[in-house]
């Protein structure tokens, strides 16, 4: 009976708290050629507890920007954090929310808003790869115009076929640098277009699906009735003890250390 009577009173006495819905998201960092991230985990840890970034990412979410003007924003500015993992380019977003739906608007929010920060030094990343590409690439145009007019002066026979022997070795020479330079710049052409590979270069962006936890965090009768049956059975005990003690006339501390 004690037990009942104390889960009862743990459950009318358990304070009106809402219940709280974590969500979740993890992100791949932004990175050109990974999979060193261009941001490394540790600054963009800090910049997630930013205000600004806070305020952003409630923004986007369709929240108040101002803290202290919705206890949902409050909630959200209190638990939003970045986690690092074990893999240098994967971070972990977490945040709290009054509803399932809030909780997820606000890690999307953040999600955006990350990609945004990280989108800058990307996108300067891959504009300067995509200069220094179309640089190389008329160099090997010239490079090849150049051979192939030499390798048609010879068979037009602009370059007569019988000159003496230094002029042959400079025109050999001419076309086997050519031909060296063409193999340098062909390497070179070809490792900026795989780091301008999208699936080796990307922005911040998803690894997984945004979560919602199943089940809220406290604001639940369960806990407190526990709580309180838990209660109920110490007390049950304690009277019982008591009640053994009145009726045998005893020390308590005799009743404690018998048998």
């Amino acid at each position: 009976m004690a037990i009942i009577l104390g889960a009862i009173i743990g459950v009318s006495l358990a304070p009106k708290r809402p219940p709280i819905w974590t969500s979740g998201a993890l992100v791949r960092l932004a990175q050109i050629t990974g999979p060193a991230p261009l941001v490394d985990a540790a600054t963009v840890t800090a910049i997630v507890q930013q205000p600004s970034f806070v305020s952003d990412a409630l923004e986007k979410a369709g929240l108040p920007r101002d803290v202290y003007a919705d206890p949902k924003s409050s909630l959200a500015q209190r638990t939003l954090v970045a986690i690092p993992q074990r893999s240098p380019n994967l971070l972990q977003l977490q945040v709290q929310g009054y509803a399932p739906e809030d909780a997820k608007r606000i890690i999307e929010g953040a999600v955006a808003t990350l990609q945004q920060q990280t989108a800058e030094p990307f996108e300067d990343g891959i504009q300067e790869r995509k200069r220094r590409l179309a640089e190389l690439e008329t160099q090997l145009a010239n490079n090849v115009a150049e051979r192939n007019a030499v390798i048609g002066a010879l068979k037009s026979g602009q370059l007569p076929t019988n000159t003496h022997l230094p002029d042959t070795l400079v025109i050999s020479y001419v076309l086997r640098g050519n031909e060296i330079e063409s193999g340098r710049l062909h390497s070179m052409i070809s490792a900026l277009q795989d780091q301008l590979n999208p699936t080796r270069t990307f922005n911040t962006k998803l690894a997984a699906p945004v979560s919602v936890a199943p089940v809220a965090q406290g604001g639940g009768k369960l806990v407190s009735a526990a709580v309180g049956a838990l209660f109920g059975l110490v007390l049950a005990f304690a009277l019982a003890l008591v009640q053994t003690m009145v009726r045998a006339r005893r020390p308590l501390s005799t009743l404690i250390n018998r048998g």
